[in-house]
């Protein structure tokens, strides 16, 4: 049974287990009761909006970790892509 999650709402998340830039994979579990995630999910970092959405992330990253946060971005480009970006 897949969960239904609404936007903009804050809970639990059902887990998955995307895999990072590296090609390694997470686990949301992992963070549970150790970190707060921010789930990032964009058409793509070669979209201008989205492009934006990311260097702002990126520049504010710190403040994020400050709070005990980790983003995890999730978007349709291949990790060979993305790396380079």
């Amino acid at each position: 049974m897949s969960a239904i999650v609404e936007t903009g709402k804050t809970g639990e998340a059902p887990d998955f287990t995307p895999l990072n830039i590296k090609g390694d994979v997470v686990k949301l579990s992992d963070f549970k009761r150790k970190k707060h995630v921010v789930l990032v999910f964009n058409r793509g970092v070669f979209w201008q909006h989205c492009q934006k959405h990311m260097v702002q992330l990126r520049q504010d990253y710190q403040k994020f970790t400050e709070r005990q946060a980790e983003i995890i971005a999730i978007g349709p480009e291949d990790r060979k892509d993305l790396a380079e970006y």
